[in-house]
């Protein structure tokens, strides 16, 4: 989603965040961009206290709620003290990859010095003939010859876009319910109770023994229900969830203001009545909305500062003139670039089925909208995959996103990212047909110069007599 900008400077969300480029866009925050992520006074130091107290935690949110950037950002960096070893873990793996457990395993040796490396891979070989599970549940709860004993700081296993892992299904899914059920759980699981009826000593450490290794799982609200059938074989489930939603009032402010109030003797690249006037025209309210009912999608807010700041060709502070009509382009140009690549009949079912934010927002079940989807691409046998890409790239462009029905807490539903958007749509869906009139006439010019050149072309052919070949050099 690149925007070529008359300044000439690159977009802020193509490289790293910097002093000067502080907002990441649309993309979610890395863990090193840790001084220039603001907005999460209230929930990271909840989450972090949520994770120290339970061995599961499951983070989730709408689609562009900004859970990576949290994880990223802000619980990943906090992490790193002395007691604590976070340890970031993909969901999903090639098919040749190895187990889950073991990538965990492998995942947490990485980040530990290689006296402790050799220290735990000792502890595997005595135990190889368990599977990882039941090796990970033994080295987290034997005091005297496990984790606990190497000295090492404790992990945290870090797993983004579990949902991925849910819609999936089959042998992964199967793989990490059964890990999450023996590290979630106090209790030693089935296949080790022979081994503890033979080894008495190890049954009297387990006694004792602790379980500070913490495992948090980030997914969308709308695939918890995916969870459901965990939750008998896994107790910890119950008590587990960190709902994360929008930014608002204060926390909005400071993700606006605070990162461009960075750079070394220069002003804040956003006066403080500019930071302020942005929050309230992305929070879609009223002119002048209670500051604590203010809720902002972070991405959008994102996404708005650094084309703000983009814009600045040069200038110490970005312009508080115009900055409403300025705020709505950006607003239109994302949706007008995220509708371009697909038919209009994918524009109009959003403007159609999704709103334009005049009354209360509809919730279309996410699997009804894709059949929508696939019949706006035509129908036909490749319409099915044609839809999951644009419903894909709608989301990624955080135009849409999936959340779970708020009348049974489960089922996904689609909306706009915010409302705000739904009340642009419209100017977008006007922006658009200029375009594609644009490309239409310039097809019929060419069309007609194609034209008059053969006519021309026949009229010399006739008033000319025949040119004779050029004779060949070869005899």
């Amino acid at each position: 989603m690149g925007h070529n900008h008359p300044t000439g400077q690159v977009r802020a969300s193509e490289v790293p965040a910097s002093p000067e480029l502080p907002w990441v866009g649309l993309r979610p925050h890395q863990a090193q961009e840790q001084a220039l992520f603001f907005g999460r006074t209230t929930e990271l130091p909840a989450l972090l206290d949520h994770l120290a107290r339970r061995p599961l935690t499951v983070l989730h949110g709408p689609a562009g709620a900004g859970r990576t950037s949290l994880l990223r950002a802000g619980v990943q960096p906090a992490l790193q003290a002395p007691h604590w070893l976070p340890v970031p873990v993909d969901a999903l793996a090639p098919d040749e990859a190895p187990t889950v457990g073991e990538r965990l395993f492998a995942a947490m040796l990485a980040r530990l010095n290689p006296v402790l490396r050799r220290t735990l891979a000792r502890f595997r070989a005595r135990h190889a003939e368990h599977g990882w599970p039941e090796t990970l549940w033994l080295l987290f709860h034997d005091p005297s010859r496990g984790y606990q004993a190497s000295g090492a700081p404790w992990p945290a296993f870090l797993v983004d876009d579990f949902d991925l892992v849910l819609r999936r299904g089959g042998r992964v899914a199967e793989e990490w319910r059964r890990l999450l059920s023996c590290l979630a759980s106090p209790r030693p699981p089935a296949v080790l109770h022979r081994l503890l009826r033979q080894d008495a000593a190890l049954a009297r450490r387990l006694e004792n023994g602790g379980h500070r290794a913490r495992i948090l799982l980030s997914l969308r609200s709308a695939a918890l229900g995916g969870l459901t059938p965990w939750e008998e074989e896994i107790p910890a489930l119950a008590e587990s969830g960190f709902p994360l939603g929008g930014l608002r009032g204060e926390d909005a402010f400071q993700a606006v203001y605070e990162p461009g109030a960075r750079r070394a003797g220069a002003p804040p690249i956003f006066r403080a009545a500019s930071a302020k006037q942005v929050v309230k025209l992305l929070s879609g309210t009223a002119a002048d909305p209670s500051w604590e009912k203010i809720e902002v999608a972070p991405a959008l807010l994102s996404h708005v500062c650094a084309e703000l700041n983009a814009a600045r060709a040069g200038a110490a502070q970005v312009s508080a003139e115009d900055l409403p009509a300025r705020v709505d382009v950006l607003l239109v140009g994302l949706l007008d670039q995220a509708l371009a690549p697909h038919p209009p009949a994918v524009r109009r079912l959003l403007a159609e089925r999704l709103g334009d934010g005049t009354g209360p927002a509809p919730l279309i079940a996410e699997e009804e909208f894709r059949a929508e989807i696939a019949r706006a691409h035509g129908g036909g046998p490749d319409a099915a995959a044609a839809a999951d890409e644009t419903f894909c790239h709608l989301l990624s462009a955080r135009v849409l996103t999936v959340d779970a029905n708020p009348a049974d807490g489960a089922s996904p539903v689609v909306r706009w990212l915010h409302p705000v958007l739904a009340r642009h749509q419209r100017a977008a869906a006007e922006i658009s047909v200029v375009p594609a009139r644009r490309h239409r006439w310039l097809a019929a010019a060419a069309l007609l110069a194609l034209g008059l050149a053969a006519g021309m072309g026949a009229w010399f052919l006739k008033s000319h007599p025949a040119i004779p070949p050029v004779p060949s050099a070869v005899p």
